[in-house]
């Protein structure tokens, strides 16, 4: 516990936020988007704060890779400590990011329509975790951005196929529709599955 802090704050600076930064920007500037109307579409909204998650997903595994793999494997800090700090670390400020989407969202609807996306948090937090699970689990076999591409890339494929499937229990409905109100609980039963995802791709390589 004493040696925590310093492993947290060396893991923070040699990460790569750059994609977190850019991905937090646009996802506030799409989402600001959806008020450009006369009228609040809470339908196009609601697929602005979704964009917004996809694409903080994607960014957040780049959080993930670390140039100097080969180099920190000789650490006394075992891999599975130093890759769930980069998961906490990245994972942490991608919702933080979609949080201010999110808010910025809610608090300029008019009060008819407050607490209407009170459930896209559970879809947030499936997808955000769903791209570092996808990252992590590339990690176990190669290092740098290529394993963030191929996992970003993932999530992007996982997201595609998911809208092209519609049947009784499609994740997309927008909040005009009658499924809406019980929408995420659908949501909120797959969230161990990326959670399960991230203790694989984790934990330590088989020596």
């Amino acid at each position: 516990m004493r040696v925590m802090p310093r492993i947290v704050f060396a893991t923070a600076r040699a990460m790569d936020w750059v994609p977190l930064g850019v991905a937090a920007l646009v996802s506030v500037l799409i989402t600001a988007w959806g008020f450009t109307g006369p009228y609040v579409d809470t339908d196009l909204l609601a697929v602005s704060l979704r964009s917004a998650a996809v694409l903080l997903g994607a960014a957040a595994g780049f959080g993930l890779t670390d140039a100097a793999e080969n180099t920190t494997a000789a650490s006394p800090v075992p891999r599975w400590m130093r890759q769930w700090t980069r998961t906490l670390l990245a994972g942490a400020a991608a919702a933080a990011a979609w949080g201010v989407a999110y808010l910025s969202v809610e608090l300029r609807l008019p009060e008819e329509h407050r607490g209407v996306f009170a459930g896209l948090p559970v879809e947030a937090a499936v997808v955000i975790l769903t791209g570092l699970a996808c990252t992590s689990v590339v990690r176990r076999w190669m290092n740098g951005y290529p394993a963030a591409l191929i996992g970003s890339t993932v999530l992007l494929v996982l997201v595609a196929v998911s809208l092209m499937y519609r049947s009784e229990f499609w994740l997309w409905y927008p909040p005009s529709a009658p499924e809406w109100e019980g929408l995420h609980r659908v949501w909120a039963v797959l969230i161990p599955l990326p959670l399960l995802m991230l203790v694989i791709g984790n934990r330590e390589n088989p020596r």
